[in-house]
């Protein structure tokens, strides 16, 4: 099992790659996709954001 802190950084690298990948695919002209991709990054960064806040505060999220 990931510990907190590598759950949170896995969790960001997850989001940048997906902020990559709609970059690419409005380039390629896919709308869809992109926003697609881009709404799933949203929600992976947002994820991760609350989870370090939350490790930060010495509280446990709940899994």
């Amino acid at each position: 099992m990931l510990k907190s802190a590598e759950y949170t950084k896995w969790l960001s690298v997850v989001a940048l790659l997906m902020f990559v990948c709609a970059t690419f695919q409005i380039v390629d002209g896919h709308w869809g996709y992109a926003a697609l991709c881009f709404d799933v990054a949203a929600s992976f960064m947002a994820i991760s954001t609350k989870h370090g806040k939350l490790e930060k505060d010495g509280e446990q999220p709940r899994q």
